[in-house]
């Protein structure tokens, strides 16, 4: 898992990653390690992860004049998992920092996700695999619905 600044990689710490949502309505977990940044304040790692779209990791990094600047994290699935897994460790123990709706709402997801992974059905690769002419029909009607 890494991110990129200045076409150079930078790993990411996994187990410097905090399981508990700092914020309680969307999935933004704490990440407590040194980062190639002067001058960091706190950073935070905002998580989307859904069965229905590709999964969104980004690193949110806060300067010590409060502005926020934000990487998008290069990740494999097996460490999405890794960490959302984490996050959702005991579901009879809620320690998310998710309200129980949020948590809800997006542990489905997650799940749905997770699903698709391990079972190898993974929605974009079928979209991907579509015979030319069928992936030409499947455009044409998504253009039609859009106008």
């Amino acid at each position: 898992m890494y991110i990129i600044i200045n076409n150079t990689a930078h790993t990411l710490n996994m187990d410097a990653i905090t399981p508990n949502s700092a914020k309680s309505d969307s999935v933004e977990l704490p990440y407590i390690d040194q980062l190639p940044f002067s001058a960091t304040k706190s950073a935070r790692i905002y998580c989307n992860v859904q069965p229905t779209q590709r999964p969104r990791l980004i690193l949110m990094v806060e300067d010590s004049a409060g502005s926020v600047v934000k990487y998008p994290i290069k990740a494999t699935p097996d460490e999405i998992i890794t960490i959302m897994d984490r996050l959702y460790a005991d579901p009879n123990n809620s320690k998310t920092g998710l309200a129980p709706y949020w948590e809800g709402i997006y542990q489905a997801n997650y799940l749905g996700y997770r699903s698709m992974v391990r079972n190898k059905c993974d929605a974009f690769k079928m979209l991907a695999d579509l015979m030319p002419e069928h992936a030409a029909e499947l455009h044409r009607l998504a253009s039609a619905a859009i106008a």
